[in-house]
């Protein structure tokens, strides 16, 4: 089984907070340079919404794209934050099927009572992060990536999703995409207010969900809900895996979303 008989297929890429599509790079060298690609770059939205809206023209472009095909599938695949917009694009009929990395319906806890048992980030410290954006931009988005790229083994760095104690960031020269101050505080937002669970029932597309079994930033437990409320979803749990199992382990994701794309086309 390889990629040979899945032309046709066209992949809309979504990358999370901070990131270009580059950080999919790893992931990328496993699929076929022919298979129909697309990009979305979020790195100078302006608001909250321009984050859909770019999503969506992303889609139509690549729809175009594959109309010369005979049978063209439609499959976005959202990391984190662009895990969140992948299910809104599935739940909105708009893809022919989802690969969610390392995300879940709603990326802080709800503030309410009992909430504390419950995963997810405080609010208070994607607050606490747009403040710092104005003073110390570097450092945030530095913190930040050193523990989503799992450059720093950080275990007790954000035990219920936080940032706070000081983090030693590994640059990573591969990844050049700069989003503005806008686009980065846009995305903060968008995290802190946005709850899709009462669009999952909808959804009714194939949804492959995959998480890292040692995700501190997304923990694992956010996608366990998914498959719950997802008619037609399936996950696949890594071990020894963080928020980036795209990154880690690229031959097991990728042989993954073969046998997945296999068996929805067959």
């Amino acid at each position: 089984m390889d990629w040979g008989d899945l032309m046709g297929i066209g992949l809309l890429w979504l990358p999370g907070w901070s990131f270009g599509g580059e950080v999919f790079q790893p992931l990328r060298t496993h699929i076929p340079e022919s298979t129909a690609n697309h990009i979305v770059n979020y790195s100078a939205v302006a608001n909250t919404e321009q984050f859909y809206r770019s999503t969506i023209a992303g889609a139509k472009k690549l729809r175009s794209i594959l109309d010369s095909y005979e049978a063209p599938a439609l499959i976005t695949i959202g990391w984190s934050l662009g895990g969140m917009l992948a299910l809104r694009l599935a739940a909105d009929g708009l893809v022919d099927g989802a690969v969610i990395i390392s995300a879940g319906a709603r990326f802080v806890r709800p503030e309410q009572r009992g909430a504390a048992s419950m995963s997810g980030w405080d609010i208070r410290q994607l607050q606490r992060m747009r403040t710092a954006l104005a003073s110390n931009r570097d450092s945030v988005e530095a913190r930040f990536r050193s523990i989503a790229l799992d450059a720093v083994h950080a275990v007790d760095a954000a035990p219920r999703g936080g940032i706070d104690k000081t983090i030693q960031a590994v640059p990573d020269v591969s990844l050049t995409t700069r989003w503005t101050d806008t686009a980065l505080d846009a995305g903060l937002q968008l995290l802190m207010k946005k709850d899709l669970n009462s669009l999952l029932p909808s959804i009714q597309c194939p949804i492959l969900i995959i998480h890292g079994a040692d995700d501190i930033i997304c923990p694992a437990d956010h996608s366990a809900r998914l498959l719950t409320s997802i008619p037609h979803a399936e996950r696949l749990l890594l071990e020894e895996a963080g928020h980036a199992p795209f990154r880690s382990q690229p031959a097991v994701v990728s042989s993954a979303i073969r046998r997945w794309l296999h068996a929805q086309l067959s």
